[in-house]
């Protein structure tokens, strides 16, 4: 009689971001989405996002591998119990690409941008306004 393992390895959007900076050679304790800023530095205050993912004021400054912290708005709007709902990383800045950088980037975090987080069931690279309406702020490892 054989036995089936039925172990599941679980893993959510703060596990991924801190075990890449582990992985990256940083000594860091697992935490979640709410503890990030003790192992990162706000580089922009919390923004709220449009349907389309356009912030209310511009968001600058922001760099790839900073991380992109969500607390999700419309539908979804107290949606779970906590402040920060989930967390990505800019993958790439990318612009409309009927504006002026032609899709190229701008400098700016919308919701052109390329970010990477868990998805479901896997780690996805999509643009933030795929996470919108929401309210973001982006740290920066320390």
């Amino acid at each position: 009689m054989s036995v089936r393992s039925t172990w599941r390895l679980t893993i959510d959007c703060a596990d991924v971001m801190i075990g890449a900076r582990r992985r990256a050679g940083a000594r860091l304790a697992y935490t979640n989405v709410a503890g990030l800023p003790k192992v990162a530095r706000t580089v922009a205050g919390a923004t709220t996002l449009d349907d389309a993912g356009r912030p209310a004021a511009a968001i600058t400054g922001v760099r790839p591998g900073d991380l992109i912290r969500i607390d999700y708005g419309g539908a979804l709007t107290g949606h779970t119990p906590r402040g920060w709902d989930h967390v990505a990383a800019l993958w790439e800045d990318r612009s409309d690409p009927a504006g002026p950088a032609g899709g190229g980037p701008d400098g700016q975090l919308d919701g052109f941008d390329l970010v990477i987080h868990m998805g479901h069931p896997r780690l996805v690279i999509e643009p933030l306004a795929e996470q919108a309406p929401a309210t973001v702020d982006v740290l920066r490892w320390k």
